[in-house]
């Protein structure tokens, strides 16, 4: 009954998980049965739970992922627990100020599942696997962040090119709730527009320039992608001195510890995430940081293919 609670658990949190909460909790008392025999059992009891309203799917989640978890899920209950207890930790450990022991606890979280994927190294399997990654969300993030930083300005409220920085958020229907695709495609054709538009020294005039000139062409958005990579592994390396000196001792500047925290926190998140799912899935963990990687090192590379057009950089992103 013991591993029955366990892996009952397992399945609860990982659609807490996926939804950011639930409200199902476990009942007290259990009853035991053997081949359709009833042999003993518990009184069984449960608080009564009036947020009837509340924004949680446990069941309907656990429906859409039943036939990925059905074939192992006894096998990987414990390992489950285990990734999910360590989500939770990263969640709570989330922050950018100069704390030295939340920094090594993010370092930590990493190394656990850089060990689960086989890697030699907790810092050589981020640079390996998810430079590629890293750079293109960061360059489709400032694409929509770029277009909105001009909003709310009073001075340009009657400049059309910005108050149409809405139509960027499609609408898509679902069975739950309403889901939202971001119009990368969209925001890249409407950059010359809103970069004439705007007034020289407007607010996000700036930044919509730069973008304009980082993907001008082909040749200029890989140069910002490869520039966006060499960061990442600059990232990397900070955070490993950074992790090296707090763990043994050594001299630390807090300014330099708060400028990686955020950066931890956010790659302890995305590597326990990914594995999360890869267990779920029943893959290899390092499988699943590989697949990741090759597709955006593919992307990458297409930008210096023959008859490259720029919309590579924004094809097949939801």
């Amino acid at each position: 009954m013991q591993r029955a609670h366990r892996i009952a658990e397992s399945l609860v949190d990982l659609a807490a998980f996926h939804d950011q909460g639930t409200h199902w909790r476990p009942m007290t008392g259990g009853v035991l049965v053997i081949d359709g025999k009833v042999w003993h059992g518990l009184p069984i009891h449960r608080s009564i739970d009036q947020s009837a309203h509340s924004r949680y799917w446990t069941s309907e989640t656990l429906n859409e992922v039943a036939a990925d978890l059905a074939p192992h899920v006894p096998a990987i209950a414990d390992v489950l627990l285990e990734l999910l207890t360590t989500a939770r930790t990263v969640r709570l450990n989330a922050g950018d100020d100069a704390n030295r022991a939340a920094l090594l606890v993010d370092v930590q979280v990493i190394e656990l599942v850089a060990s689960m994927a086989h890697a030699s190294h907790w810092s050589a399997h981020l640079t390996e696997h998810l430079g590629p990654t890293w750079a293109r969300e960061v360059l489709l993030d400032e694409l929509i962040d770029a277009h909105r930083e001009p909003t709310g300005v009073w001075e340009l409220r009657d400049v059309p090119q910005v108050g149409a920085v809405d139509d960027l958020y499609e609408s898509i229907p679902g069975d739950r709730t309403e889901r939202l695709r971001l119009r990368f495609d969209l925001a890249l054709r409407r950059l010359p527009a809103i970069c004439d538009a705007l007034p020289l020294h407007a607010p996000g005039a700036r930044r919509l320039r730069t973008l304009q000139r980082r993907l001008l062409t082909t040749s200029s958005a890989g140069q910002w992608i490869d520039e966006l990579m060499r960061d990442y592994d600059a990232g990397v390396d900070r955070l490993r001195r950074c992790r090296d000196a707090a763990a043994h001792g050594g001299p630390s500047n807090p300014d330099v510890v708060a400028s990686v925290r955020k950066f931890a926190n956010s790659q302890a998140a995305r590597v326990t995430s990914t594995a999360i799912w890869a267990t779920v899935r029943g893959k290899d963990i390092r499988e699943a940081h590989d697949r990741p990687r090759a597709q955006d090192t593919a992307w990458r590379a297409a930008l210096n293919g023959p008859g490259a057009a720029l919309n590579i950089v924004v094809d097949s992103e939801a």
